[in-house]
């Protein structure tokens, strides 16, 4: 994001809005922070070769080391182990999420932490919509219609079963969050970092507290995105 010289003033606009201190003016106001787990998934759609996870690891090594550099190796091998299963493919859209989302929220997340003002919270939304054979997966905005709790409105390829139960907890945890500035989940400090993760694969839970996730690759993530 590119500012004319003299937009930022001082009092209409405070700070750069993407400097990475966080402005003093929020001290007192609570963050609820996150994002969904494949927030790239839908990006990559119109891109044939991701599409038809038809990505070869040459492939998927060239693509991310665009954005992660030396640290490339490193990142895969993680998510490798992470996820054996998963298609190089289904690889690049977890590394293109963490780099372009996670580590965005992360260190977001950090910075209102460290302030030590008004607590923060973070939250992955794992859910994943069967739509397009489940190409999809987590991807950007999936979460809307569960934090408005409205489910009925879209199509039925992006129905499951049992969703609503999750949107009823979505939903419930945005409410009460803009009555009361509060979660129901410890807030976010560091070094722990605790993270809601809500997914259907909880079971009757539908969601579940995690620890700093990812925790052993989000510092090289940091220093990617900030050029250190």
């Amino acid at each position: 994001m590119h500012l004319k010289e003299g937009v930022v003033d001082g009092t209409i606009l405070p700070q750069h809005p993407f400097d990475p201190q966080a402005p003093a003016i929020s001290d007192d106001i609570p963050v609820l922070v996150g994002d969904t787990k494949d927030e790239a998934a839908i990006f990559l759609a119109p891109d044939d070769a991701v599409w038809n996870r038809a990505i070869t690891e040459e492939d998927l090594a060239k693509r991310v080391a665009a954005v992660a550099g030396d640290a490339t190796p490193e990142l895969i091998a993680y998510y490798k182990r992470r996820d054996p299963e998963a298609a190089p493919s289904d690889l690049l859209i977890t590394a293109l999420t963490a780099s372009n989302f996670g580590v965005r929220s992360v260190m977001l997340a950090d910075a209102r932490a460290a302030k030590g003002g008004a607590p923060v919270w973070a939250y992955d939304f794992n859910w994943e919509t069967p739509a397009f054979g489940g190409r999809l997966k987590s991807c950007h905005s999936v979460d809307v219609p569960f934090v408005f709790d409205t489910l009925h409105v879209i199509g039925d390829i992006h129905q499951k079963k049992d969703a609503q139960l999750l949107a009823n907890k979505v939903s419930r945890t945005w409410a009460d969050f803009a009555r009361t500035g509060r979660c129901d989940w410890p807030a976010y400090t560091a070094p722990k970092r605790t993270t809601m993760v809500f997914d259907d694969k909880f079971g009757v839970d539908l969601g579940r507290t995690i620890d700093d996730p990812d925790g052993e690759v989000r510092p090289l993530w940091t220093r990617v995105a900030t050029g250190r």
